[in-house]
């Protein structure tokens, strides 16, 4: 290590014993700017360097880019990809530990995690606009008739409008009440389930009974009693402790956390899509609703 001041400059450099690990820090004390540059080898057997200011408003100094072409980049290649420049301290402290650290941890995971949630929501929200943009596009078109009251009865009524195709707008009409997210919407679009009337059963199944349940409004009685009229049962999806050995199949991102689908309501036992209903799920006690991660089809489990 070493360092040099000048008039103008105040350096500080480090250059390991092998000629291959350089790295430099300069002050320039004229106009209060800081720069720091680099030169090491990168793990897939190639040279990289880079060069920075430590404030995004400094300008360039005289010459710098002309200074760094001749020295450096024609002998080394540039950083790609999305590797993130190291500082001088970093690769400093880095190289001198007796340990030898070759690992440097900050927060751009985290970052990039809250990014691709960002991006996750952003795409929720525009296939729900789409989804409620024609709906109303429909009711236009429809004639307009006299309004008929709806029945008295205590449950909804259920009509055989509802394809497999329309889970999106059902979905999208209903986030009151029940998240159906975009995986299974997906999912359920492309499926080849017979029985789209027993699917939107159990979806109101979840979004009443089920939330009531939980939420302490009805007892456990009530529920199964409405599920058995549907034909379907409540189990466990998978063990927490066995969930990570099927990848991300049992897991969905939900409000910045990575959240285990760890129920499902079952309908047959025939591994033909057809013919088999599985919807997978977790309850978000913040929420106060039913998260519905994957559907219809069955995931895997240790008996495939």
């Amino acid at each position: 290590m070493g360092s040099s001041r000048g008039d103008r400059f105040q350096l500080q450099w480090w250059a390991a014993e092998d000629g291959q690990h350089f790295a430099l820090q300069a002050l320039d004390i004229q106009h209060g700017q800081q720069w720091e540059a680099f030169a090491i080898p990168a793990s897939v057997g190639r040279t990289v360097a880079g060069v920075r200011s430590n404030w995004a408003t400094a300008q360039a100094m005289p010459a710098t880019d002309d200074i760094w072409t001749a020295v450096f980049m024609s002998r080394v290649g540039p950083l790609i990809g999305a590797c993130r420049h190291p500082s001088f301290i970093e690769i400093v402290s880095t190289a001198s530990n007796p340990a030898g650290i070759n690992v440097l941890r900050d927060d751009h995971a985290r970052l990039d995690q809250l990014k691709s949630d960002l991006e996750y929501w952003k795409g929720l929200a525009k296939a729900q606009e789409k989804s409620v943009r024609k709906e109303v596009a429909l009711q236009r078109r429809q004639p307009s008739s006299p309004q008929i009251q709806a029945p008295a009865a205590s449950e909804p009524t259920f009509e055989t409008i509802w394809k497999l195709r329309d889970i999106d707008r059902w979905a999208a009409q209903n986030t009151d009440r029940i998240i159906v997210l975009p995986r299974a919407i997906s999912a359920t679009k492309n499926s080849t389930y017979d029985s789209p009337e027993v699917l939107y059963r159990s979806l109101e199944l979840l979004a009443n009974e089920y939330t009531q349940m939980r939420q302490g409004t009805i007892d456990m009685g009530t529920f199964k009693d409405r599920a058995r009229e549907i034909g379907v049962e409540l189990n466990r999806s998978v063990a927490p402790e066995s969930a990570s050995a099927y990848g991300d199949q049992y897991f969905v991102r939900w409000a910045g956390s990575r959240r285990l689908l760890d129920l499902h309501l079952t309908k047959g036992v025939s591994r033909d899509p057809r013919y088999c209903l599985r919807i997978y799920f977790f309850f978000d006690e913040t929420s106060g609703q039913v998260v519905v991660g994957s559907m219809p089809d069955h995931l895997d489990t240790a008996g495939t």
